[in-house]
């Protein structure tokens, strides 16, 4: 399955880690809150990878 405007090769369950991995570091081991703009940060990172 492939999600419109991201590169083919692109793994999705890569993709779930890579936006999850830093949620679960933050709120279980540093036992913080994530601010709405440390997640759309998360996400932009995220995603310029992702893009063709």
């Amino acid at each position: 399955m492939a999600l419109q405007g991201l590169r083919p090769d692109v793994d999705l369950d890569d993709v779930i880690e890579q936006l999850y991995g830093p949620l679960y570091y933050r709120f279980l081991l540093r036992n913080r809150p994530i601010t709405e703009q440390q997640a759309a940060d998360i996400v932009d990172l995220a995603f310029s990878g992702l893009r063709p």
